[in-house]
């Protein structure tokens, strides 16, 4: 009786630890994001605040918890500030893109994108196509 009274207890002791590592990331601060060129000539401005407020080319709106969850994930496996952006040969129609987190920043071009980079402004853009009223 004695081994069960312990057992529970140490579990007891272990659950916050395993829920906090379960925890889906979160912003810590605020994201912001440029990106301009394309076809079309496109200039988009997105910020996106920890809380999930974000703005949107001039439209405010308040992005799903899996939307920033999503966010948070990919940028839990980039440090901004260690990123190198190799030049490469410009491609006509290109995107230009700039993020800026917790007060690291990067600048890349479509033919350029860092590889760890590559998921998140392809969510990012994904999210603009939804909510850009344009």
């Amino acid at each position: 009786m004695k081994v069960l009274a312990l057992a529970i207890a140490l579990l007891a002791l272990a659950a916050p630890v395993a829920y906090a590592q379960d925890e889906p990331p979160k912003l810590k601060g605020t994201l912001s994001y440029a990106r301009t060129g394309g076809i079309a000539g496109v200039s988009d401005s997105f910020k996106i605040k920890r809380t999930g407020k974000a703005r949107l080319n001039g439209r405010s709106f308040r992005l799903r918890k899996v939307e920033r969850e999503a966010i948070a994930e990919l940028l839990v496996k980039v440090d901004l500030g260690k990123l190198k952006v190799k030049a490469k040969e410009p491609v006509a129609d290109a995107f230009n893109h700039s993020l800026r987190y917790r007060g690291k920043s990067i600048a890349y071009d479509d033919p350029s994108t860092p590889k760890k980079l590559k998921k998140l402004t392809k969510l990012l853009g994904r999210l603009i196509a939804k909510y850009d009223d344009n």
